[in-house]
């Protein structure tokens, strides 16, 4: 009787770790993607209410025409 509970503690400890390890596995995982979203959605809404730093000149020039004495 003895050898079967220690058997049987040994299914529920390696059971216990798979379940750990799986949910360790996928809390990462949702935790990386989750992550990723938040970043990406700060960083659109940062950038939305800051000016662009790009800005654009233009010139002009224009010639008068030359008149013959």
């Amino acid at each position: 009787m003895s050898s079967h509970l220690k058997t049987k503690g040994e299914e529920w400890r390696d059971r216990i770790f798979k379940m750990i390890l799986f949910f360790a596995v996928m809390g990462t995982i949702v935790l990386g993607i989750g992550g990723y979203f938040v970043s990406k959605t700060l960083t659109d809404a940062l950038n939305q209410d800051l000016p662009s730093t790009t800005t654009t000149t233009s010139t002009t020039t224009s010639t008068s025409p030359k008149t013959s004495p």
